[in-house]
C-alpha cells in the first residue's frame, strides 16, 4: 500500500489493527515495515483580542435603493 500508519493493537501473532489517517485496517504483520518516528509538528497558538472598539452602525450613503 505505500502509506504510512500506527499500529493500534496486535491482535494475534499474524495481524494488527493499524491506522492510517482516519481509515483503520487489519492487516498481516508481514505486510508492515518499521519506519523512524516522525516528529508531530507543534500546535500553533493564535491568540484572539477582544476588540471593544467596533462602531454598531451601518454606512448607507453609497447605497441606491
Amino acid at each position: 500500500m505505500d502509506k504510512k500508519g500506527e499500529v493500534l493493537e496486535l491482535i494475534d501473532e499474524n495481524e494488527a489493527v493499524v491506522q492510517m489517517g482516519i481509515i483503520k485496517m487489519k492487516l498481516p504483520i508481514e505486510d508492515l515495515e518499521k519506519t523512524k518516528k516522525t516528529k508531530e509538528q507543534p500546535t500553533k497558538m493564535v491568540r484572539r483580542q477582544n476588540r471593544q472598539d467596533v462602531k454598531m452602525e451601518l454606512d448607507f450613503e453609497r447605497l441606491s435603493l
